[in-house]
């Protein structure tokens, strides 16, 4: 289970919703689907900083600003949240999962060609109440799996009906996500204690180690790369994610041991072997890629035309999708524990209108 760090801690509120929606569409189903498969042992990888963010929606003092959106009546929504809704609720046509449900599709397209238009300033008046109230509904319940909506009667007569939905049929859909998002820990811990399932762990936000040790070895594989003024190594911060992510064991939570590394490099090859993670962790064993212990990670890339446009793709994307957010991710930034600052994000803002930033990718 993998999902950057969403929650602003000082509002205590989720300003994106994946974690969520991925507990209701994969992560039950990823474990539960080893019942019926007693013979077969499986390991799984448990980033902790999203054990610890499904575990404040178990808790249930939170706010979720997709959430709370969906929950409010479609006639009491303002402009602002209107356009955020047109623009952010709804996914791109391409996907499966949103073609396989007619009416869902159907919004989607008309806000992609609307926003092909230019018409990211008409987003607030592109969908009227019942295609508006219609989309809530469906940017919802599409993220529950087939075998959910067969359980669930409630939840597969709204499939069923399809469109002209009501305001309060956003509150099955709501409650079946959540019964699923609180099955998912203990599922994890059943599959632990019974002995079919290892669970491995990682730094604390899945950082890239390396990367926190020192900025400078991203030039073993990219000469050319521009990199900062000053210099930015900050090995402490590398050791204080081990840190945390081995704390996580013993919060209650499925007990993973020792974090995998993703990659082995000088600069953080002794973090695992110091004293702090040696007495902090009674894991018998760490994982790291073959590949990369045969030093295969010290080649530089080949600088193709394809190789480049992914990269920019990839830079302008993530940069779009956390100036979208103001949420604080785990990349090559001091992230050892999040820092308590107020999000300057907010609904009214979020879209452009220039039309060139996209939806967050993590889904």
């Amino acid at each position: 289970m993998h999902q950057p760090y969403y929650k602003d801690d000082l509002t205590n509120s989720f300003l994106l919703p994946w974690v969520r929606l991925r507990c209701a569409k994969d992560y039950y189903k990823m474990p539960a689907i080893l019942d019926d498969y007693p013979s077969i042992k499986q390991t799984f990888n448990l980033v902790p900083a999203l054990v610890a963010q499904v575990q404040d929606y178990v808790d249930g003092d939170f706010q979720d600003v997709y959430l709370d959106l969906a929950r409010r009546p479609v006639s009491a929504l303002t402009p602002d949240e209107r356009a955020f809704i047109a623009r952010w609720m709804t996914e791109s046509s391409q996907i499966r999962r949103v073609r396989q449900y007619p009416r869902y599709v159907e919004l989607v397209r008309k806000r992609e060609q609307a926003w092909s238009r230019g018409a990211a300033a008409g987003m607030a008046t592109l969908f009227s109440d019942a295609e508006l109230r219609d989309l809530l509904v469906w940017f919802n319940l599409s993220w529950i799996g087939p075998e959910a909506m067969e359980r669930d009667p409630q939840i597969a007569e709204l499939v069923r009906k399809g469109r002209d939905f009501s305001d309060a049929d956003t509150e099955p859909v709501v409650r079946v996500q959540l019964e699923l998002l609180r099955k998912v820990l203990p599922k994890y811990r059943e599959l632990q204690e019974r002995g079919q399932a290892e669970l491995i762990t990682s730094p604390y936000y899945h950082p890239i180690l390396p990367l926190l040790a020192d900025l400078g070895i991203a030039r073993v594989a990219r000469p050319d790369l521009a990199m900062p003024r000053r210099p930015f190594k900050h090995l402490d911060d590398a050791a204080e994610q081990l840190r945390l992510g081995i704390e996580e064991q013993g919060s209650g939570r499925p007990k993973p041991p020792f974090p995998t590394q993703s990659c082995s490099w000088p600069p953080t090859s002794g973090l695992t072997g110091s004293s702090a993670t040696r007495e902090s962790s009674p894991a018998p064993w760490r994982a790291r890629s073959p590949g990369t212990a045969k030093g295969r990670c010290c080649r530089p890339m080949r600088s193709t035309r394809h190789t480049a446009s992914r990269a920019t793709a990839h830079r302008s994307t993530f940069s779009s999708a956390t100036a979208g957010s103001r949420t604080r991710l785990a990349s090559s930034t001091r992230m050892c524990r999040p820092t308590r600052r107020r999000a300057t994000w907010s609904i009214g803002s979020a879209p452009s209108s220039s039309g060139s930033r996209t939806p967050p990718p993590w889904r």
